[in-house]
């Protein structure tokens, strides 16, 4: 349906819609927003109009509509919206521009969108908890705490244990599914998959057709491909990877740069039952202690993964390097045998004390060539470090510890030598064909430059005329004086207000990294974009046949993927939540009379919308959100300590008071 959609949104020729969507065409014509382009049979969306999916917060105060024109790249706000119309519903809705408010004396508008009516209404659910309230038992989302009388008899409702979470119709208010209980840890993840749709199961088909390739790939099948054999090539993963979709090896005589990639499309192809579940997915889910693969287990753990001492099909780009530059590349379809798999943290190890084993002496070297790459890079893109929270969890699904993942030279290593697989596909893309899938990144808005620039001046940071990134880079060498963890926290403010990156099948800038052209290629195992754009480089790679067949429908493509990469972003926040405030409710539990304090940065002084004024935990449970009834006299972007008072796992809140300053950063008097 969004393939229909995102069409008459550019503009198709009628011919080309099928029998199955003539209601629907003929429905938006009755509407009167279809008009008729130059080129004759063709029709699209007229300009004043916008066709989107429904996007919500949490608490759902606000509405926001993703347009589904492929030029719309940010959100816009989503006005008179019914309250029959649920998230991920498909609208027709009005474009209208209101005064945003002046920046340096001119007046800014912002874009808003103004419900019409809805197209296609999606299966709406939530996750509740089932609780007595005043003798009857109602339903509250574990979302937003909303409370709902589920369609069935308070007798049946008292059969089911206590604190029973269910699957709710949001239309019908009918249970759809009974998930467990929510006193216990592991139903963690069931209720996150729920609550973003992300299918465990995989049809009887696409099993069948993985299993049908069997284990073992034969040389004497391949006699087409380099064989790349003899090369000491390295997988470097995060422990406990299985899925490994990529290997490198350098060759010091001929400073050439090998970048193995599993040819995953060697055995998913185009409409068949494994690309119909992939698409689906479009990526994998990842948590702290299992994932839910893109791909059946039989391919994205076995065949396709690169495995230590097992031949595997590839991609292979022959990357020349010379003083931390590309100079040429070249991409073969090849079969490869991986020599070592280490994990980040064993090669950094490995790396200081100089114990690489005889096979991976190699990196040595690499390693200078990776801090020029890194260093010539850097004169254009960006370096930002937020890191992302890890948490630890037993065999029973309770946290032990959470802590914070930092890059280190292994993953420099890794980032280096992708970026270079990257850039040079999208080159390859860009001169072959006119649509392929590219990651994108626009320039962040003026109206958000102006707002960061003037916070990061609050808290005392230098601005310098100068251009934007030199700016930035004063700024960061400012905070890093300071301290590591308060540079990162500048780093992240910097990072939130910048665009989003998303997919696009046109191509266009990557402000964040410096690259005029960039695409994702090196994670075909669990990303479905870089499947689809080694289905184009193969065709290319054999004088283009079938191309046009490949790139049919890329936009819509590009479409589906920034929808359910935001949805899985979802998904993250939503597990980080529920068990941050698990491990909160361990620790008052087993410490009664012990305060439980951390170290916070005040991210919203205001106390008006909630009751509560916002911070953000550095330390215990850091990237968590704590509620303060109040933050007394500091301003926006205080440090100091906070004590945690309590928890909510419905609400998915954790409560505190500020007991001690760490900053001056006060509330500065009016002037």
């Amino acid at each position: 349906m969004l393939e229909f959609f995102t069409a008459i949104s550019v503009g198709c020729a009628k011919c080309n819609i099928p029998k199955s969507k003539r209601a629907l065409l003929e429905k938006l014509q009755k509407l009167g927003v279809l008009e008729s382009t130059q080129t004759k049979d063709m029709i699209k969306l007229k300009d004043e109009f916008l066709i989107g999916i429904v996007d919500t917060t949490l608490s759902k105060s606000h509405s926001f509509l993703t347009p589904l024109h492929p030029q719309y790249k940010q959100d816009c706000i989503l006005k008179s919206i019914p309250r029959n119309v649920f998230r991920g519903d498909i609208i027709l809705a009005k474009k209208e521009r209101i005064k945003q408010g002046k920046i340096k004396g001119i007046m800014r508008y912002k874009s808003i969108a103004r419900f019409l009516c809805v197209l296609e209404a999606k299966e709406s659910f939530d996750i509740c908890v089932l609780l007595q309230h005043k003798g009857t038992i109602y339903a509250f989302s574990l979302q937003n705490g909303q409370r709902f009388t589920p369609k069935a008899s308070q007798k049946s409702l008292r059969t089911l244990p206590p604190h029973c979470v269910i699957k709710i119709d949001l239309r019908s208010l009918e249970i759809h599914k009974v998930l467990g209980v929510l006193d216990d840890p592991n139903i963690d993840k069931q209720i996150v998959l729920e609550q973003h749709a992300i299918d465990q199961d995989f049809t009887p088909q696409s099993l069948l057709l993985a299993q049908s390739y069997g284990t073992r790939v034969l040389k004497s099948h391949y006699p087409h491909r380099r064989d790349y054999t003899h090369l000491a090539f390295c997988v470097i993963d995060p422990k406990g990877a299985k899925d490994h979709d990529d290997a490198i090896y350098y060759d010091i005589a001929s400073q050439t740069l090998y970048v193995a990639i599993a040819d995953v499309s060697e055995y998913v192809s185009k409409n068949s039952a494994l690309d119909t579940q992939a698409r689906a997915r479009g990526f994998s889910v990842y948590f702290p202690d299992s994932v839910v693969p893109m791909l059946p287990f039989a391919l994205s753990s076995e065949l396709c993964s690169l495995q230590k001492n097992r031949l595997r099909l590839a991609l292979v780009w022959e990357i020349s390097l010379k003083n931390g530059q590309m100079q040429h590349h070249a991409l073969y379809e090849g079969i490869i045998k991986a020599k070592e798999c280490i994990d980040y943290e064993s090669l950094d190890s490995a790396l200081t004390q100089k114990k690489l084993p005889q096979s991976l002496k190699w990196l040595y070297a690499y390693v200078s060539e990776v801090k020029k790459l890194r260093a010539n890079r850097l004169k254009i893109g960006y370096d930002l470090h937020s890191p992302d929270s890890h948490i630890h969890l037993d065999s029973m699904g309770k946290v032990t510890h959470i802590d914070l993942e930092h890059t280190s030279l292994a993953h420099h290593i890794i980032e280096e030598s992708m970026l270079l697989a990257n850039i040079a596909t999208a080159q390859m893309l860009h001169a072959h064909t006119p649509n392929g899938l590219y990651r994108i990144h626009q320039p962040s808005k003026e109206s958000k430059t102006f707002q960061l620039l003037n916070a990061l001046q609050d808290l005392g940071a230098p601005i310098i005329k100068s251009s934007f990134k030199n700016q930035l880079n004063e700024i960061q060498h400012w905070a890093q004086q300071k301290s590591e963890r308060f540079a990162q926290i500048i780093d992240t403010l910097i990072i939130r207000s910048f665009s989003k990156a998303c997919y696009s099948a046109t191509p266009s800038e990557h402000f964040g990294l410096g690259f005029a052209l960039y695409t994702h290629f090196t994670s075909p195992i669990r990303r479905y974009g870089d499947l689809c754009v080694h289905r184009i480089l193969k065709c290319l790679l054999h004088d283009a046949k079938g191309l046009e067949y490949l790139i049919a429908n890329m936009e819509s493509i590009a479409q589906e993927l920034n929808l359910k990469q935001k949805s899985i972003s979802y998904l993250e926040r939503d597990f980080s939540n529920l068990k941050s405030v698990r491990y909160v409710l361990d620790l008052l539990a087993q410490n009664p009379n012990k305060p439980i304090v951390c170290e916070a940065i005040l991210l919203d002084d205001s106390i008006e919308n909630d009751g509560f004024a916002k911070c953000l935990a550095l330390d215990l449970i850091p990237n968590a959100y704590i509620l303060l009834q109040s933050c007394g006299e500091f301003e926006k972007f205080a440090i100091f300590h906070v004590r945690i008072t309590g928890a909510d796992l419905i609400a998915r809140e954790i409560y505190g008071t500020i007991t001690k300053a760490k900053s001056t950063t006060k509330k500065r008097e009016n002037v």
